[in-house]
């Protein structure tokens, strides 16, 4: 009974976590408009994101009635707006379950938190003869901190290869004189890229969902079915996802004169 508990957790989380892309545009007033007789699809979030209606709320609701200096005032607005802003690096340290709000730093980009991070944890602790292992797709705001500070503390920048399949041979590239891996999550990619990767990916699942159907149905162990028939679930779900993601790209693809064919011969809906 415990172990059907927790897949019964398992799916509960499963459903909590996952993504419904139409509910998410609905938070998001600027994708309501159709571009060329579709609705907006908005992929340049590393350039600009886009704001939900509560964050265009909240910053109505801060110039309208707020708007003062924080940290540097004793009068009422500046002491409400001091408060508030504290109040939101609580939520983010709870959100990132770290140990202490002093430990979240606002910034205003990706660029300026890396040159944060090189010229201050980076120029107190990198040595002559470390290393510094970034990779053959980072964003020039990615490496140019990294190539002064090397070039200043006599380090070496290294680069970690991709091979043919498109992974990052990062484990190949680290030794124990390695200072710090600096790697972005998240690139932003053409449409066709896009495609290629969300095509990658989905052949994965199907191999994967194919697996699942391929093992033995002579079991009668409960937890096990029940493991396999969660499992089963969760990547119709992700294939789901993905083909959502695919649309996507094909219809910025389209919308840019781009070909539109499936980059592996095959077709998707």
């Amino acid at each position: 009974m415990k172990a059907t508990s927790g897949i019964l957790a398992s799916e509960q989380s499963t459903k909590r976590l996952s993504l419904d892309p139409n509910v998410i545009r609905e938070d998001f007033p600027i994708l309501k408009q159709t571009v060329h007789g579709k609705p907006l699809v908005y992929l340049d979030n590393a350039a600009t994101s886009q704001k939900p209606q509560t964050v265009i709320d909240a910053t109505t609701r801060y110039y309208s009635g707020q708007n003062s200096n924080i940290h540097r005032g004793v009068h009422y607005l500046s002491e409400r707006a001091t408060h508030e802003y504290e109040e939101a690096r609580i939520k983010a340290q709870e959100f990132m379950n770290a140990a202490s709000s002093q430990e979240i730093i606002f910034v205003r980009g990706t660029t300026e938190a890396i040159n944060l991070v090189a010229n201050t944890f980076g120029r107190a602790n990198l040595a002559a003869g470390d290393e510094v292992l970034i990779t053959a797709m980072e964003h020039h705001s990615n490496i140019v901190p990294w190539q002064i500070l090397c070039e200043e503390k006599h380090a070496v920048l290294r680069v970690a290869p991709i091979n043919d399949e498109g992974e990052l041979l990062v484990d190949d590239s680290t030794d124990d004189r390695t200072f710090a891996v600096q790697v972005a999550f998240c690139h932003t990619l053409l449409p066709e890229q896009r495609l290629a990767l969300f095509d990658r990916r989905r052949t994965v699942l199907e191999r994967r969902l194919a697996e699942r159907s391929r093992v033995s149905g002579g079991r009668t162990d409960t937890y096990r079915s029940s493991l396999r028939e969660h499992d089963t679930r969760t990547i119709t779900h992700d294939l789901a996802w993905i083909d959502e993601l695919i649309g996507a790209a094909r219809a910025e693809l389209a919308a840019s004169g781009g070909p539109e064919t499936h980059l592996n011969g095959g077709s998707h809906p």
